[in-house]
């Protein structure tokens, strides 16, 4: 799918809806597999199982959105074996 999708959750009834933007794309053939917020709840980052990279975004919480801010491979220069990744956590 290469999407990360994004919802709301309303407390009071315990229902998931689609957020105002309901999904952000990644690369095609990325392959999102884990998802993780900054304790500070301003930044998210996804760990794209497919092509070894992680994504940054800019959260905005209010309005549910996430905004690419950076990709970044996770394997060195010059690596050529086959990878893949699995989870991210994100440490306070």
């Amino acid at each position: 799918m290469d999407r990360v999708l994004t919802y709301r959750l309303d407390l009071s009834t315990g229902k998931l809806t689609a957020a105002e933007v309901p999904w952000v794309s990644s690369k095609p053939g990325a392959g999102p597999r884990h998802f993780d917020f900054h304790p500070g709840m301003k930044h998210a980052y996804v760990i794209n199982e497919l092509d070894s990279t992680i994504v940054a975004f800019a959260y905005d919480r209010p309005k549910g959105i996430l905004r690419e801010i950076q990709t970044i491979s996770t394997l060195p220069p010059g690596f050529s074996a086959d990878n893949t990744v699995a989870h991210i956590h994100v440490h306070p």
